[in-house]
């Protein structure tokens, strides 16, 4: 497995965004088929269930990534309970995505493993 670290990510983007601007048809690949560009320009099979997509400069675009929904939240558990009743300590919730307390949950933090080419 290799490891889809915040370096990794910026690196396959940069190239992504070299060979979109050189080459028409993977321009196209990438517009039509964010997953499959990312593939073809890094070599290594992205997770299942990781989407990504690419737009056009031309027109104006807006993406914007929902923070996650209230219903779907899980229970405090009970040291999270006590440590809000008890207005004492830091606890992060389980299942949060790997938040590391920095304030920006936007990417998950952590880091998602993905397969290498040779692993199918």
């Amino acid at each position: 497995m290799h490891e889809w670290t915040e370096q990794a990510q910026k690196e396959a983007q940069d190239k992504v965004f070299r060979m979109a601007a050189n080459d028409a048809s993977f321009r196209e690949l990438a517009l039509r088929d964010g997953r499959a560009a990312v593939e073809k320009a890094t070599g290594r099979s992205l997770p299942p269930g990781f989407t990504i997509r690419f737009v056009d400069p031309a027109g104006a675009h807006l993406t914007a990534v929902l923070p996650r929904a209230a219903y779907q939240e899980e229970e405090l558990a009970e040291h999270e309970l006590m440590a809000v009743a008890g207005g004492k300590g830091h606890h992060n919730r389980r299942g949060g995505g790997g938040d590391t307390g920095t304030g920006d949950s936007s990417s998950g933090g952590g880091s998602v493993d993905f397969p290498t080419s040779d692993e199918g």
